[in-house]
């Protein structure tokens, strides 16, 4: 992957300050930046009008289907799969990404099953 730079306007005081206060921290100014560009993006994705719901406290799961991922065109020999299930009686419905069925690499919670499966097809390209 080929890096590029990123070039800011803040005043002197604001970069001087901000760098006195990450080498306290034991922060690296640069890694700071990235991670926080990286959230942002992570953040405010355009998901075509598909809403993610944040912090659902879970009560129950009841599985609805499993979709499996292509990822012939990449070096992992595991099985990765999405898996949709409906939370709380329907309240509330969840999107895992699951790898070799040992556990999830990412969970996304959305209002309706259709917004569920929207991103799994939009995802599982």
């Amino acid at each position: 992957m080929k890096t590029v730079n990123l070039n800011i306007r803040i005043s002197e005081e604001m970069r001087n300050e901000f760098k006195r206060i990450a080498e306290e921290n034991a922060q690296n100014p640069s890694a700071l930046m990235r991670k926080w560009i990286k959230n942002y993006i992570k953040e405010n994705k355009n998901l075509g009008g598909i809403e993610m719901i944040e912090n659902v406290e879970v009560h129950e799961v009841d599985f609805i289907e499993e979709f499996e991922k292509d990822i012939s065109n990449t070096t992992d020999t595991g099985k990765h799969a999405y898996v949709l299930s409906k939370i709380n009686n329907g309240e509330f419905y969840e999107v895992s990404y699951e790898i070799d069925e040992l556990g999830t690499g990412n969970t996304y919670y959305f209002k309706t099953e259709k917004e569920a499966r929207d991103y799994i097809e939009k995802e599982n390209v």
